[in-house]
């Protein structure tokens, strides 16, 4: 270790140096170094090859292509195509929602969420499941069907299930630990990406035909409802000479900005406000009252369609404080995102202004620097009681009696030129998902005795996940014209 005290330290592992940055200040200064002194591109190399299996004969193709790719992601960055992709979700999950449970006894006849979530049917107006799985799977069918159109789930089913166990095992990949190894969860997390290259190359099969004009078996449909940024990514791979297992990044992480949340899990949300927060969800309630609206269905003689819900994204996130100060809330207490960058030349990186005394810190080329932000985001010199759910900490409070929310520093979606491209869809996705089952459904413990129990939390790749499941019972809210 070296310079500890000053908010930055270097461990050596084996040969290489790593180095802790720890202190604000200095996160913020290495976030905001230039790309030559500072390059993700060799880490996001290493992601491509160890987690998503590109081949390692594909880095010239990757190092020659890399500054033209990062083009793409203004697909899920420029205005036009962030409503785009943020009005499909909200479609997709005005059409979900209403249909999350459906009360009905067979396996069979469940909906794919509530089969993940082991749903048992308590009576013909409840229903009793684990919270995890089904809004995960929620989350997942919206985000997933949005960027890669609807056709990729009805043909793998089993796709998100497949991600989310790979996920689990994510620290394997990077470590470089084979199938083989006879380790809790190494097998399952290797046997899951395999079905998922699978199913990745089936996908880029079908858009190459699409492309060419080529058919494609029945199941793929016309792939007509293919996000803008996926046919994108898509061309220029194609155009660049990647063939299909070079393309193998494992697309469909793409949805892990939804996760995020999973990126902003109504399981947290839900457990503090009933469990600390008794009156925020009804807080919450009020608030979205004009943006997350149900209203009665078609009636035709005796029989009465589901109530509808209608979601309205831009106020949502415009004129609903608490529900953004929740998400915020929920994302520093569990977000787990890193920021990590290659020294490329030898560069100083000055210290705190507040601590003249302290000398600059130097990086060397070929030394590694790490960003841990939940550190920051912990830290109770920026937030009292850093462990405590405190959605109010994001509110300010203005002359003219309004209310706004204040992000602060916060950086549950990484930094700089590695941070989430999508992190404004996650966003717009999560306060729609949250507002959407808070306004239709009422949520309560499955165990009436121990009421709510907020599991503790293990590690994952972008997010916390919870130690256990929590059972609930779910049931159709009560509304006025009923």
């Amino acid at each position: 270790r070296r310079n500890e005290s000053s908010g930055i330290f270097a461990l050596q592992v084996g040969v290489v140096t790593v180095n802790i940055a720890c202190d604000e200040y200095i996160a913020k200064k290495i976030l905001a170094e230039k790309e030559s002194s500072l390059s993700y591109e060799p880490i996001a190399w290493k992601i491509a090859q160890r987690i998503s299996g590109v081949p390692h004969q594909s880095r010239e193709k990757h190092n020659l292509s890399w500054e033209n790719y990062k083009s793409i992601y203004q697909y899920l960055m420029n205005k036009p195509h962030v409503e785009k992709i943020t009005k499909r979700i909200s479609q997709l999950l005005e059409q979900n929602i209403p249909q999350m449970v459906s009360f009905l006894e067979t396996s069979v006849d469940l909906q794919p969420w509530e089969r993940c979530a082991n749903a048992s049917l308590v009576s013909p107006y409840q229903s009793e499941m684990s919270l995890m799985p089904l809004i995960h799977m929620m989350m997942g069918y919206a985000s997933v069907s949005a960027l890669f159109g609807s056709e990729i789930l009805e043909k793998y089913p089993d796709l998100i299930e497949n991600l989310d166990e790979m996920d689990k095992g994510i620290q394997y990949f990077l470590w470089g630990l084979p199938a083989w190894l006879p380790w809790p969860g190494v097998m399952k997390s290797h046997i899951a990406r395999y079905k998922l290259w699978k199913y990745m190359d089936d996908y880029e099969i079908a858009l190459d035909n699409k492309l060419s004009c080529k058919p494609n078996e029945c199941l793929w449909g016309d792939l007509e409802d293919v996000s803008d940024f996926i046919k994108a990514r898509h061309k220029f791979l194609k155009e660049n000479g990647f063939d299909i297992k070079e393309r193998a990044d494992i697309g469909v992480r793409y949805n892990k900005p939804a996760e995020l949340i999973i990126l902003t899990r109504l399981d947290s949300l839900g457990f503090n406000s009933q469990h600390k927060y008794v009156g925020l969800v009804k807080s919450l309630r009020d608030e979205i009252n004009l943006y997350a609206l149900v209203t009665p269905g078609i009636t035709i003689g005796k029989f009465s369609e589901a109530p509808r819900l209608s979601l309205n994204s831009k106020m949502l996130s415009k004129s609903c404080p608490q529900l953004r100060a929740a998400l915020f809330e929920t994302l520093r207490l569990h977000s787990r995102a890193w920021s990590v960058r290659a020294v490329s030349e030898d560069i100083e990186i000055s210290n705190n202004q507040k601590e003249p005394c302290f000398s600059p810190f130097h990086l060397k080329k070929g030394e590694y620097v790490v960003i841990p932000n939940s550190a920051h985001m912990h830290d109770p010199s920026y937030y009292r009681d850093p462990l405590v759910f405190k959605p109010e900490r994001f509110l300010t409070y203005n002359d003219d009696g309004s209310i706004s929310v204040n992000v602060g520093a916060i950086r549950p979606f990484g930094g700089g030129s590695s941070a989430c491209k999508g992190q404004e869809i996650a966003e717009n996705e999560c306060l729609l998902l949250v507002a959407g089952v808070v306004a239709y459904w009422d949520i309560e413990p499955a165990n009436e005795v121990s009421g709510w129990v907020i599991p503790n939390k293990v590690g994952s790749s972008n997010i916390s996940r919870p130690a256990h499941d929590v059972r609930v019972k779910i049931k159709r809210r009560k509304f006025p014209w009923e």
